[in-house]
């Protein structure tokens, strides 16, 4: 796993730390908490993400990576709210929107617990969980 591969998975860490889940069904609502645009470094990298609210059963974010006054990465990821709960899918472009992988990587609902949530991955990926 790369440098950024390392980074996505911690973000995806830490801003799904931050849930709380009461019962067992879910509302993409619940995820309203993300809406914003957040930044911060790692090494000398900035990881930017821009999450638009909760709408029509899904969240949604961009996510840009620059090192050195370049794009390293962009990223774009939604979550969709199925039968209770969430499925994730996230694409990876290198610099000029060359795509990392064929297509999407999915990652299905792991577990859920007092102020967090995971996902793993559901398909060949960057991603493990």
């Amino acid at each position: 796993m790369n440098q950024v591969s390392k980074l996505c998975v911690c973000s995806l860490f830490l801003m799904f730390a931050a849930i709380s889940v009461q019962g067992e069904s879910m509302s993409i609502e619940d995820l309203d908490w993300l809406t914003g645009k957040y930044s911060g470094q790692f090494g000398p990298m900035e990881l930017e993400e821009i999450w638009n609210e909760p709408k029509g059963e899904s969240v949604q974010a961009l996510v840009r990576i620059t090192a050195g006054g370049k794009t390293n990465m962009v990223e774009v990821v939604v979550i969709d709210e199925i039968e209770g709960g969430f499925e994730l899918n996230i694409q990876q472009w290198d610099a000029g929107l060359k795509p990392r992988t064929t297509g999407a990587q999915t990652m299905e609902l792991g577990n859920v617990g007092e102020k967090e949530i995971a996902f793993k991955a559901k398909t060949e990926g960057p991603l493990k969980s």
